[in-house]
């Protein structure tokens, strides 16, 4: 189990990571919690491969939403809230002339 302090960097890390792959993060919870929990909109698209299916009971509503691992963080979200263009656009080329111009420099 961790500490305090690992939940904190934990978090943080997959914030940041979070934040550099583009997902809007709605809101977090460490607080009484094994594992702190994210929830994000439009994951990246290396985290869809790894999530799971679930469906959530949420004041009598039910939902579909994915979970993943990242940092030692649970990251969820609505699995049928993506909109279509986020999802057509994730299998574009990556070698696209528009896409390499914002690849990063180093690259």
């Amino acid at each position: 189990m961790l500490n305090q302090t690992e939940k904190r960097r934990a978090l943080n890390n997959a914030v940041e990571r979070l934040n550099r792959e583009g997902s809007e993060i709605i809101g977090f919870a460490m607080k009484g919690l094994a594992i702190p929990v994210i929830t994000i909109e439009m994951p990246p698209t290396w985290l869809l491969h790894k999530a799971i299916p679930m469906r959530e009971r949420v004041n009598g509503q039910m939902e579909d939403i994915c979970v993943a691992r990242l940092s030692g963080c649970i990251v969820r979200w609505l699995s049928n809230g993506l909109p279509e263009a986020y999802q057509i656009t994730q299998n574009l080329n990556p070698y696209a002339p528009e896409l390499i111009a914002q690849w990063p420099a180093n690259f």
